[in-house]
């Protein structure tokens, strides 16, 4: 199979028949078949066929799941979008969402805020091209589930109170740490980092909402939102 004049794959055919690749474009398949003598028959030969395929496979929107449990993540990945088409996107779980363009793919993740509550929540998708022309809306249903979590608990040694609760140590408190506390830290935390972040479940306490977009995404996710959402997405504007 070959896409202008780069070949893409090569196989053997099992029962004489094969389904096109789903992959949008023109495309061309070169197939070969052989023949060898057999029986005493002098049959033997080879002959060459050669399609040319257009596709154009209608938009898709894939999760890597659909249920997760408080303070987890669902992936969605849009696959065929053409660069005239708009995604729609309906969802409750996260006020602000988008899809990024990463290897003709749009991927966007969606966090679960430590604020939702347990239940089921609907994605509605469609989209729509330039001339106006719509798709079929398509509904999924993402299932937040309850998160049990460790509970420590810590117990300070009279001795202890006694050596850090004094006007000494609330002098220092007052002289290193509060300042610090008026002098936030903004920076600029790529995609891969935040994914590591996310699946070790750690969770910078400096990072702030007002920090960039890959920071804001962690900070949504910490803080959390709640409120209903329509966003829309233009294919070729991260291109």
């Amino acid at each position: 199979m070959f896409q202008d004049k780069t070949l893409l794959s090569e196989t053997d055919l099992e029962n004489t028949s094969f389904l096109p690749v789903e992959k949008d474009g023109k495309l061309r398949y070169e197939l070969t078949a052989t023949w060898n003598q057999k029986n005493e028959i002098n049959y033997h030969g080879s002959a060459k066929y050669v399609y040319t395929i257009v596709s154009d496979f209608p938009a898709t929107l894939e999760f890597d799941k659909l249920s997760g449990q408080i303070g987890d993540y669902f992936k969605l990945l849009v696959n065929h979008l053409n660069t005239n088409e708009t995604i729609h996107l309906e969802q409750s779980l996260l006020g602000s969402f988008q899809f990024t363009q990463v290897n003709g793919v749009n991927v966007g993740y969606l966090p679960v805020s430590y604020h939702t509550k347990a239940g089921t929540y609907p994605i509605t998708f469609w989209t729509e091209t330039d001339d106006g022309i719509k798709t079929e809306p398509l509904s999924y249903d993402l299932v937040v589930d309850n998160r049990d979590f460790k509970i420590q608990y810590l117990t300070i040694s009279t001795t202890t109170e006694k050596a850090t609760r004094n006007d000494q140590a609330y002098s220092q408190f007052a002289e290193y740490f509060t300042p610090t506390r008026e002098r936030p830290h903004r920076f600029n935390i790529g995609l891969n980092l935040l994914l590591n972040l996310l699946k070790d479940g750690r969770l910078p306490p400096m990072v702030k909402t007002s920090c960039q977009q890959g920071t804001y995404f962690l900070s949504s996710f910490w803080y959390g939102h709640s409120c209903s959402t329509r966003n829309t997405y233009k294919s070729n504007q991260y291109r």
